[in-house]
């Protein structure tokens, strides 16, 4: 009887992210400089209307939309842009402004949808309990170069996908992070009374 084979299957190292050691190390930069608090996100799906979820794609390998809306997040002496696709962010804006329906044809934002999304990152940074401030950013100056990366996040606004970048400095991977106070720890302990009666010549 011919022996039957492996009765399990390989893991599937295919879909695993391929990171250079560089990028590895400039995600961690990244992680210790935010410290952000994992979801919920309640304050920003208020102002979505709908449950929002948030995936780390890791280093972005499409482009950036170049009608993209923008807002800086000023962390620590650092700025990092945050673009998001623009077809979403518009339709965000419909929705908290209301106005005529348009196509969906590509078109520079107006600074006003720009500041919606401003709004929304700072919404965001609240939930996960950053110390940033958020500013709208309407200037169109370069946000991409060799000084800096992009790392992809996938975002559902209910059934509404979006793709958003940030854009952060390689810089920040020789900075000292802003220093952060440590959480408090809270623990219960019990105390117990007891009474006991001593002579004083126990005590001598």
């Amino acid at each position: 009887m011919p022996a039957s084979g492996p009765s399990f299957s390989p893991f599937p190292f295919e879909r695993l992210r391929h990171l250079s050691r560089r990028d590895a190390a400039l995600e961690s930069t990244i992680a210790r400089w935010i410290a952000a608090t994992p979801g919920p996100f309640p304050k920003t799906a208020a102002l979505a209307g709908a449950p929002v979820a948030v995936r780390l794609i890791g280093l972005a390998m499409t482009p950036a939309d170049p009608h993209a809306a923008l807002a800086e997040v000023r962390i620590g002496g650092a700025v990092l842009v945050i673009a998001a696709a623009s077809a979403t962010i518009r339709q965000l804006a419909g929705r908290l402004l209301g106005g005529p329906a348009e196509l969906p044809a590509a078109r520079p934002l107006a600074p006003t949808e720009h500041a919606i999304w401003a709004l929304f990152v700072a919404a965001a940074i609240e939930d996960a309990k950053v110390a940033a401030e958020v500013w709208p950013r309407l200037e169109p100056r370069p946000i991409t170069g060799d000084d800096t990366v992009a790392i992809e996040l996938a975002i559902r606004i209910g059934d509404a996908p979006l793709t958003v970048h940030v854009h952060v400095p390689r810089a920040l991977a020789v900075r000292v992070p802003p220093p952060r106070a440590v959480p408090a720890w809270t623990f219960d302990v019990p105390i117990v009374v007891g009474r006991a009666a001593l002579a004083a010549r126990d005590l001598a």
